[in-house]
């Protein structure tokens, strides 16, 4: 991380920066003055602040005489109640004439023209002018081609090179988080594999899927609408299978009833549930041949399990897109997840379904 380093520590030699207005100087490694303090501009509704101060090392003599050094600092105009995030702050330059000294008055000028300049432009350093004092007080009043070139061709270089070298040990820092992470979980599965709780999850798991229930654990209104919750097994991973506000839509002229609700599956029978509709599983639609409160009811060992197959397949059959018909079964017992049902009168009732669910809760999920 050798070149990486250097470059991304060498503007940040100063180290942490105080909070106060604090004049305290000090040299880098480089030989360069660092000024160790916040300015804040306090403007109506929001707030500029300059910080990071550094004198970036060229000196320049203009036409009249004059002598002056280039600086460098971050800036950010940051409205009231908003946090000042300093990753997000501008790069700005700025040239002070021999003897001055970047105090309040000077830090104000610069915080005036970085927002007249800022609100029309967007550099990787906005070059701003020459800080002068005028009959109104500092003030930058003009700037040098030269200098606004000089930091062009050298400065943004090295501002994005930095920024470059910034990215990559960010990146750097997350990949080795993220291995982290892994290895954590990798010894957490171990730990608890070393206890038997992976193999008694599995066995669990095999035996609920041998011996599949479903029950009804609740039944309410909304709006004037009766809902139905019922808990059961996913016969193809084991996983308890929560079934919530299922609506009987009604039913075609042949008896075939439709019904609407939401699936989703979870380990274990008391873990937490979440009741906004936006997590509360896949929506999904489907028609079975009697009344789905009947199948519970009569306990039917070869009907409930040929229910709990036609819902432990909804993630498999939905679209993700909003409301899903995952299938049905038929008089005879019969699953089937074909697109359309067979009913007219169902695939009419299907199609009104989906359609006010899109408009209701959008079309994605």
């Amino acid at each position: 991380m050798g070149y990486l380093g250097e470059i991304f520590n060498k503007r940040n030699q100063q180290g942490r920066i105080s909070g106060d207005k604090r004049k305290e100087l000090y040299t880098d490694k480089q030989g360069r003055e660092i000024f160790n303090n916040f300015f804040n501009s306090i403007e109506k509704g929001y707030t500029i602040t300059i910080f990071g101060l550094e004198e970036q090392g060229l000196k320049a003599k203009h036409r009249n005489g004059e002598i002056t050094k280039l600086m460098l600092a971050k800036a950010i105009k940051v409205r009231d109640g908003d946090a000042l995030i300093e990753d997000l702050a501008d790069d700005v330059a700025f040239e002070l004439k021999e003897g001055q000294q970047p105090d309040g008055n000077v830090l104000q000028a610069v915080a005036y023209e970085y927002e007249k300049q800022n609100a029309s432009e967007n550099k990787v350093c906005e070059y701003l002018g020459i800080v002068d004092y005028t009959d109104k007080g500092y003030e930058i009043t003009k700037k040098s081609q030269k200098v606004e070139q000089y930091v062009t061709q050298k400065v943004v270089p090295e501002i994005l090179a930095q920024r470059r070298a910034r990215e990559e040990l960010l990146a750097e820092k997350d990949a080795k988080r993220q291995e982290q992470e892994k290895e954590r979980e990798r010894k957490f599965l171990e730990d608890l594999d070393a206890r038997g709780y992976v193999a008694q999850m599995q066995e669990t798991m095999k035996r609920r899927i041998e011996n599949p229930y479903l029950r009804k654990v609740g039944q309410y209104k909304i709006n004037g609408k009766t809902y139905e919750d019922y808990d059961g097994i996913n016969v193809e991973t084991g996983d308890i299978l929560r079934i919530r506000r299922l609506d009987k839509i009604g039913k075609d002229g042949s008896g075939t009833y439709l019904y609407q609700g939401y699936v989703h599956s979870i380990p274990n029978e008391d873990d937490v549930e979440f009741l906004d509709k936006a997590v509360m599983g896949i929506p999904v639609c489907f028609d079975l041949p009697k009344r789905f409160s009947d199948i519970e009811i009569a306990n039917n060992p070869e009907e409930i399990r040929t229910v709990l197959e036609l819902l432990s397949g909804a993630e498999k059959y939905s679209s993700r897109k909003g409301l899903s018909y995952i299938g049905g079964i038929d008089k005879n017992g019969k699953l089937s997840h074909n697109a359309e049902p067979d009913s007219l009168g169902i695939a009419n009732a299907i199609k009104r379904l989906t359609q006010e669910y899109a408009k209701n809760n959008g079309n994605t999920r």
